[in-house]
């Protein structure tokens, strides 16, 4: 009988864990699309004036979700990372994907779409490891690193964990929101994106349902805040 229900028991574990990694790539392919939107909104050629007319409310407001969506991607990273080790292999195809997706979008707008582009923007999609591209490369710092993040975490507690999150958040988010301030360059990419993965990491080392429903409810609220200036204000929020 104990058998049976241990069993039962694991069997129900592996489904809710792959119910959960579903719902997970689900919330991975919506994020990729909120990217797109936002890339399409800066780059779309829209015009930059001060009138708010109901094309560029929707089009701030698609726009606003990608930078959301940043940080939903390296939250992910956490949750999958903090329990993995480091494998050269991932990096090679990092590479490949990155340079793969680089010169054949170069391709593609010169010899399909026919048009005239900047030496300058070849030399970068040749190399597109670069300021260019700089998710790429700060994740590509993050990924290198984060054996290091692990050990920490291993070291530390779960409150010293909140805290460090706590500390981050408010330093690299929190008080460049409120000033309006736009935060770049490799060691501030590196810590915004290490917050991020720590998140990532808690959550899968600490949450329960009361622990998720609290950040259900305060991620809403940060999303909310999100948008609303980002559409309403228009100032440059870095999240």
């Amino acid at each position: 009988m104990k058998n049976i229900m241990g069993k039962v028991s694991c069997s129900n574990e592996q489904s809710q864990n792959t119910m959960r990694s579903s719902n997970i790539e689900l919330l991975r392919i919506i994020a990729m699309f909120m990217v797109v939107l936002g890339h399409y909104y800066v780059k779309g050629g829209f015009p930059d004036d001060s009138l708010m007319t109901t094309s560029k409310l929707v089009m701030q407001f698609l726009g606003s979700w990608s930078k959301i969506a940043v940080d939903i991607f390296v939250i992910i990273s956490g949750y999958f990372l903090v329990t993995q080790k480091f494998r050269w292999k991932k990096i090679w195809k990092f590479f490949g994907c990155t340079y793969f997706w680089s010169l054949a979008t170069l391709c593609f707008v010169l010899f399909v779409l026919n048009q005239n582009v900047e030496k300058s923007l070849i030399m970068k999609a040749v190399n597109p490891i670069t300021p260019l591209n700089w998710f790429a490369r700060a994740y590509l710092v993050l990924y290198i690193t984060f054996p290091l993040i692990n050990k920490m975490i291993e070291r530390i507690s779960k409150t010293q964990l909140g805290v460090i999150i706590v500390i981050f958040t408010t330093a690299f988010y929190v008080i460049p929101s409120i000033r309006g301030l736009s935060l770049g360059g490799y060691l501030n990419s590196f810590f915004m994106f290490a917050d991020m993965y720590c998140i990532g990491a808690y959550l899968r080392l600490y949450s329960n349902n009361k622990f998720e429903r609290t950040i259900e409810f305060v991620g809403g609220d940060k999303c909310r805040y999100i948008l609303c200036n980002n559409i309403g204000i228009g100032l440059p929020w870095w999240f």
